[in-house]
């Protein structure tokens, strides 16, 4: 689901196969521990961004600004 923002409830439910209560913090921290490696190996982009109030969304390639002109081959 590249590219669209899925609740952290979302998550729960199609990693973990079970419904999330007000307390559990399970996504939250499994998300933290995934960001600490992969930013240790691409730290000049944000791949789990976070969406507050709503959940999470997957850039898995950097965008190029609309500005952005390509070097001659």
């Amino acid at each position: 689901d590249q590219g669209r923002v899925l609740t952290r409830d979302e998550l729960l439910q199609r990693v973990w196969g079970r419904r999330a209560s007000h307390r559990d913090r399970t996504v939250d921290v499994f998300v933290r521990k995934l960001r600490e490696k992969v930013d240790a190996r691409a730290p000049r982009h944000t791949f789990l961004q976070t969406r507050y109030g709503v959940g999470y969304k997957l850039e898995a390639e950097p965008k190029v600004p609309a500005n952005a002109t390509q070097s001659p081959t």
